[in-house]
């Protein structure tokens, strides 16, 4: 769990948006992986929470960290619909990202993005690794399914993956405050709205 309070954000510069300053140099990070049962049980506060900043003039940014295969052994669903690993869906993320750039205002469709990857996967149970996977993902949140495909095929999740584990967080969902170039834990895996909101307002 992240732990460290003033950690510098240049672990962080080169996976964050630089956007103009908001609301004190505030930004909430959400720290997570699509096929994260905990991340998908926890979808609708996100999603409020993220509502939340925009209407604070607070900056909100999606980061990708790593999640080991052997997490899905107890699940509810079988195993072998992860072939691999859950970076193909990380990596999804970034390239959509990458083509979001400059015109997604707090992530909202990064978001939005990241939540269908989750009910694809959750809900109808079908194989996160394979590029077809996000064609009608990206069809859905009007991307260019042959852009996405040329970055997802050559994008490297290593970074940012790098970056997460260097903070020292390994459990998702995670959000964490960036304060003016110090970090903050807000908070890891039971997350609420009240308690985020909470926590946020208290560095305002």
């Amino acid at each position: 769990m992240f732990a460290v309070r003033n950690t510098k954000t240049s672990l962080l510069s080169q996976n964050l948006r630089h956007e103009p300053s908001k609301s004190k140099n505030t930004t909430v990070i959400f720290i997570g992986n699509p096929l994260s049962p905990s991340c998908w049980a926890h979808r609708s506060i996100l999603h409020e929470i993220q509502r939340y900043c925009s209407d604070k003039n607070i900056n909100f940014s999606i980061l990708m960290g790593y999640l080991k295969q052997e997490t899905f052994k107890k699940d509810t669903f079988m195993a072998s619909f992860v072939k691999n690993d859950t970076e193909p869906s990380c990596r999804a993320i970034a390239a959509a990202r990458i083509l979001l750039l400059q015109k997604d205002p707090n992530d909202t469709t990064l978001l939005q993005f990241f939540t269908s990857i989750q009910e694809k996967f959750f809900e109808q149970k079908e194989d996160a690794t394979r590029i077809g996977f996000y064609k009608s993902i990206c069809e859905a949140h009007h991307l260019s399914y042959d852009a996405f495909a040329d970055i997802f095929n050559i994008i490297s999740t290593v970074t940012e993956f790098n970056t997460i584990k260097k903070l020292g967080i390994s459990s998702y969902p995670n959000l964490i405050l960036d304060q003016m170039g110090t970090l903050y834990p807000l908070a890891s895996e039971s997350i609420s709205f009240e308690n985020i909101t909470t926590a946020i307002d208290s560095f305002l």
